[in-house]
Order: C-alpha cells, then sequence, then structure tokens
C-alpha cells in the first residue's frame, strides 16, 4: 500500500499531493462526475455546470479550504472550480435529490466500532462504503502528515484525487475520526465543507473539551456525523446539521463495544426522514446494526481476545447466512465496502485491508506500526490458515464484488457491463441465498431497458419467480413492479395494495394508480434509479418523495 509522508504547511502539501496525483486522480474525479448525472447529454452538462459554479460559490467564504484546493489544483491543472466540484458532490448528493428530481442520492454507508482491547487501550474500527468500486482502492494511500510549529500530526487514509486527511484518521494526541453522511433535507449556504472541518479539528484538538468547543463553533454545509474515539476511553457521536450540532456521550467499559451507522441524531420523526430519505436507508442502517449486534454478542461468548486484529476480523467478516432471505441480514461489511481500518489510539498502531473491494478479510493485511516516529514501519501480515475466511475467498467474494461492479457500470451508464456483471453474479453466487437479490437487480435492469411488449411478459414471469424470496423491503418492490408489469401489459392488476408492508412504498403505489396506462412506462422508468448497495430502489418520477400518510385502504382487488 502506498504510504506517503508528508512535511510541510498545508498549501504546500496540498501541492505536493497534486503532483502525486497527477496522473491518477482522474478515474475518481469522473465517477464522482458520472454520479450527479441523469443519462441525458443536455441535462448531465447542465448537472455540471450546476455543480461547477454551486460548489465554487458556496466556497468563497471558506477561506482555508479555498486554499488548500487552489493549492492542489495548481500541480493537477484544471479549473479550480471544477475540482472544487468533486469535494463537494459528496456533501451536495445526500440533500440535492430532494429538488432535483431523478437525481440518485449516494451514501457514505460507514460504520464504526469502539472497543478497549486487554490494556484498556482504546481501538476505533471503520468501515467505508460508498459506490467508488474499482476506482477508489486501486489507487487506496496512508497519509502522515507534520505540520512545522503544530504540535498534532496526522495519518489518515484515503485515495488519489482526495487529498484532505479527514475521512479516516487520527492524530498523534489519540484523537480519531470517521466521517458518516447523514440523510437530511438540511442545506446551510454559510457552511463550511466537512472535509475542511474535521481536518482542522485533528490539527487543532487533542482531547474531548477542545474537540467539542471546537465543533460548536463551526456549521455545515449539510448534515454529516463525526464519530470521535480519545485515547482515554471516551467516544463522541456527533451529528453536525448546519449551525446545529446534536451530540452524545460515551465512555468505553471494559467488556464492550460500540457500534454506530446512518442513523440520524437530533429532533426528527420517521414521517421527517421519509420526506427527503430514500425509504430503504432505515432499513439499510437497521439490518447492519442487528448485525453487528449479533456478533458482537458472539464475540464475547466466545471470549476472544480483544486485540487490533480482532476487531478487525469481527468487522470485515460477512455473516455466513444459509437461511432464506425472508431471515436474511445485511452485514455492516458490504459489497460496497471501499475501505475498512483499526486504529489503536494509544499505541501507534493501525491495521487496513488492502487490494480490491468488497473489503472482505483475507489472507493477508497491512500493519502500520511507530506511527509518529521518524521513520513509521508498514509491514504485509499474513494470517494463520482459518476456515471460516474459506467462505470469503472464493465464490463469496467474487460474486459480491461482480454485483456491485454491476452498479459500478450502470453509473458510468455502461449498460452492457452492467448486464454482463449482474449476469455473471447470478451465476457464481447460484447456492447462496444473495443469488435472489442478484436475480431482483437484473430484473430491474430488464425493466427499465427493454420496453418490448414480448419481454414484458418474461420480466414478469421473473419477478413472480423472485415473490417470496427476497428481504421484506426488496420483496415490496417485487410486488410493485409485478402490478406495473401487470398494468402494462393487460391494463389491470389484481395485487391489493395490503401486500405491501412498507408504508412509503405502499403510498407509491397509489400515487401510480393514477397514472394513465399509456404514460405509465414514459413517467416512471426515466427517472427509475437501482442503488444495489443499497439494496433500494430509487423512483425519481417521485420527487420529492411523497409524504407518508394514512392510506384509505380499499382491501378488495384494485383495477387500474
Amino acid at each position: 500500500m502506498n504510504f506517503i509522508h508528508l512535511i510541510g504547511d498545508p498549501e504546500e502539501t496540498f501541492y505536493q499531493l497534486g503532483l502525486k496525483d497527477k496522473t491518477t486522480y482522474r478515474p475518481l474525479y469522473d465517477q464522482l462526475r458520472k454520479l450527479t448525472h441523469l443519462n441525458s447529454k443536455v441535462l448531465d452538462h447542465l448537472m455540471d455546470e450546476i455543480f461547477n459554479w454551486g460548489g465554487y460559490a458556496l466556497t468563497l467564504k471558506s477561506s482555508n479550504f479555498r486554499k488548500k484546493v487552489k493549492a492542489y489544483n495548481e500541480a493537477i491543472g484544471l479549473k479550480e472550480r471544477e475540482m472544487i466540484t468533486s469535494f463537494i458532490i459528496p456533501e451536495l448528493l445526500s440533500c440535492l435529490s430532494k429538488w432535483i428530481p431523478g437525481l440518485p442520492p449516494q451514501l457514505f454507508g460507514c460504520s464504526s466500532y469502539f472497543m478497549l482491547n486487554e490494556l484498556g487501550q482504546t481501538l476505533h474500527g471503520r468501515i467505508l462504503d460508498f459506490p467508488l468500486v474499482g476506482t477508489y482502492e486501486n489507487e487506496e494511500r496512508a497519509l502522515r502528515w507534520d505540520v512545522p510549529g503544530v504540535n498534532n500530526q496526522i495519518f489518515s487514509y484515503s485515495s488519489s484525487g482526495l487529498p484532505f486527511s479527514s475521512l479516516t484518521a487520527m492524530n498523534s494526541y489519540g484523537v480519531s475520526v470517521a466521517l458518516h453522511q447523514k440523510y437530511t433535507d438540511h442545506f446551510n449556504i454559510k457552511g463550511t465543507p466537512i472535509f475542511e472541518i474535521a481536518e482542522e479539528m485533528l490539527l487543532k484538538c487533542g482531547d474531548k473539551k477542545s474537540v467539542l468547543s471546537f465543533l460548536k463553533n463551526s456549521e455545515s454545509l449539510t448534515t454529516w456525523g463525526l464519530y470521535i474515539g480519545f485515547a482515554d476511553g471516551q467516544v463522541l457521536e456527533v451529528d453536525l446539521r448546519g449551525e446545529e450540532i446534536f451530540i452524545n456521550e460515551f465512555r468505553l467499559e471494559e467488556n464492550q463495544i460500540l457500534y454506530f451507522n446512518n442513523i440520524n441524531l437530533g429532533n426528527h420523526t420517521e414521517e421527517d426522514d421519509s420526506y427527503f430519505m430514500p425509504y430503504g436507508v432505515p432499513s439499510f442502517c437497521q439490518m447492519r446494526k442487528d448485525t453487528a449486534e449479533e456478533e458482537i454478542q458472539s464475540f464475547f461468548e466466545t471470549k476472544k481476545e480483544k486485540s487490533s486484529l480482532n476487531l478487525l476480523k469481527l468487522m470485515s467478516f460477512p455473516k455466513n447466512q444459509k437461511t432464506n432471505l425472508k431471515d436474511w441480514k445485511l452485514s455492516p461489511i458490504t459489497q460496497s465496502s471501499i475501505s475498512c481500518s483499526t486504529f489503536n489510539l494509544n499505541d501507534e498502531e493501525s491495521l487496513f485491508i488492502p487490494g480490491p473491494a468488497p473489503k472482505y478479510i483475507r489472507k493477508e493485511i497491512s500493519q502500520f506500526k511507530n506511527i509518529w516516529s521518524r521513520k513509521p514501519l508498514q509491514e504485509k501480515v499474513t494470517l494463520k490458515s482459518d476456515k471460516k475466511l474459506s467462505f470469503i475467498t472464493n465464490k463469496y467474494h467474487q460474486g459480491m464484488k461482480e454485483l456491485i461492479s454491476a452498479q459500478t457500470f450502470y453509473d458510468k451508464h455502461d449498460f452492457h457491463m452492467a448486464y454482463h456483471f449482474i449476469q455473471a453474479s447470478i451465476e457464481t453466487l447460484d447456492k447462496l441465498p444473495e443469488k435472489f437479490i442478484a436475480k431482483f437487480f437484473f430484473a430491474v435492469f430488464e425493466f427499465i431497458h427493454e420496453p418490448h411488449t414480448k419481454a414484458r411478459g418474461l420480466i414478469l414471469q421473473e419477478f413472480k419467480e423472485l415473490k417470496g424470496k427476497l428481504p421484506s423491503y426488496l420483496n415490496d418492490h417485487c410486488l410493485l413492479f409485478i402490478n406495473r408489469l401487470q398494468v402494462l401489459i393487460s391494463g389491470y392488476s389484481s395485487l391489493s395494495p395490503m401486500r405491501i408492508n412498507h408504508i412509503g412504498l405502499r403510498e407509491v403505489f397509489y400515487f401510480e394508480r393514477n397514472i394513465p396506462r399509456i404514460l405509465l412506462y414514459k413517467t416512471i422508468s426515466p427517472l427509475m434509479r437501482p442503488r444495489i448497495e443499497l439494496l433500494d430502489v430509487i423512483y425519481g418520477h417521485i420527487s420529492p418523495p411523497i409524504k407518508i400518510r394514512k392510506p384509505k385502504i380499499d382491501e378488495g382487488s384494485l383495477s387500474l
């Protein structure tokens, strides 16, 4: 793994990083830009201009941020506003889908674990999920940054094109941070980009008191979670929402592991969330939380040594589920996990899983030692043979990699390769329950891109065969597609809305019932976005998402 040691003030080091990234940053930048596109040349050009000028205008007041980006960009050679865009896209994607129909929301689907090891040292484990598979991990790296005249040194993980040391990082005072994206509709035009806030926090703060003081005087652009660990065993869960801040404080105990993901803090209700959040995000977060808690309980029951390596194994081993998908739960480590690491906040040590995503643990890991010394070390560690590892070193890992590769190519609008990888994943996952998830998304691809009458009958049969074999939320989507296809084929569907358990998706059913049959497909398919990493399908024809209400249910069959 590339390990870069930087010494200098922020502008100098950002320039040096720009020189190193000049030939490697482009794939990540291009993939980020694709996430804002709507599959129309005219609209895509418009979106590029919106993000270019919008990002430029939003950061005019963020002088330190602008200086760093300018220095980085001087080495790379783009227009300043175009480079700013690559740092602003993750900020805006979580809230702009409310106002821009069809803009597919993206999520840093993150997890953080906190634990005391056998010596009472604080460990912070971090999983990073984002739809940059195949790009981010190809240029992944570790950074050590020393600023002359500043006592705080920073160690972080990132990728070429992402120069800020704040996504996953710790400093020499034993303060760690992991940024978790949150879905809200909050937008603060006076705010500072979150990557700048977190980096400045690590440069200026060395304990909980100074961190809280710094964050209470910071304003973010959009909503982000900061999960912060301290060498003395304290933990902060913080949501920055523009001018607002929400804080939970914890102190680690001897036999305890704290787990967090993307659940919002603060004064909001499930009904509020449904207005700006994709319907599947709550179940996406809850499944990972449930699985994490089950595995944490098993960890203590088996009395495993509390160590960085065992924490990394706990985080990065997907649950081997041989049950049908009705009882299936997503693991914290997912098919879109592009980074997985641990920090020891007392002992200058970090563990990292190198190589291609998904970041399931395999035979080798990277270990960083003596991080704050004059000669920090990186070593490759080969793990002992483990029967459990065979589950993820063969078909499972390959099948899940193919599954998320299908999403990556879909985001790039390379539908031929998306079809190739989704079909490959179905074959590779043949004897595993995840096969049905792959089959579901393959049928969704077909629905969107194969509008022929003859094809619709075959696609309808595929969805009927999947009914009852999927997790509850995806099964509700499956019923929606059955209803749509029946209406498109015959003009009539006998499906009762009460068959759909998720109240938000039931609202989608009611909404589409009022669309004339002749307009139904042209209305819903152009803005429909499969999101494999979220186990969801986003319906852009309902934007902003319709308010959940208590529906008046007709128990009988419906004629559409």
